[in-house]
């Protein structure tokens, strides 16, 4: 037991040490690349848990301003507002960076719910259509400061 322990210490210990590497390694236009000692889950999460940071995510790889604009979402309470959405969540994120947009058109029912014991859970749901069509590419997170957000709903909107 005693041994176990000291694997799991040492394995928390480097992936914060590789985390924090990747982190300072951050430049605006360049992508990071990853190894196989932790996911790039990880390194968010770890980004979220120790970085004042909320993320968002984009199929679009090559943006280089960010502009505020209509959420299109009618079906949420905050929805169509004008703003630069981001979340402190990293699922979220990954499945708007991984939708195609050119090839998606449809309606992508996504969410995070906690249930009573504070366990989050995702859904997300698309057409039987839209699956067969492959609506998936290559995308991008993008990292932002807190600071510049202002939060509605619990939904990060950049001031």
């Amino acid at each position: 037991m005693e041994h176990f322990d000291l694997h799991k210490i040492e394995k928390k210990e480097s992936l914060e040490m590789g985390c924090e590497k990747l982190f300072n390694a951050l430049h605006p236009d360049t992508f990071l690349g990853f190894n196989k000692k932790f996911s790039k889950k990880e390194f968010l999460d770890w980004v979220i848990a120790n970085k004042n940071i909320v993320l968002h995510g984009s199929n679009n790889q090559y943006i280089s301003t960010f502009e505020p604009r209509l959420a299109n979402c009618n079906s949420k309470e905050y929805g169509n507002q004008k703003g630069i959405y981001a979340t402190e969540d990293t699922i979220l994120p990954m499945f708007y960076a991984i939708k195609d947009k050119d090839r998606f058109d449809g309606i992508a029912d996504s969410g995070r719910y906690e249930n009573d014991n504070k366990e989050k859970g995702y859904h997300f749901s698309i057409s039987k259509d839209m699956i067969d069509k492959k609506p998936w590419s290559s995308g991008a997170i993008y990292l932002f400061d807190k600071s510049n957000f202002i939060s509605k709903n619990n939904t990060p909107t950049f001031r």
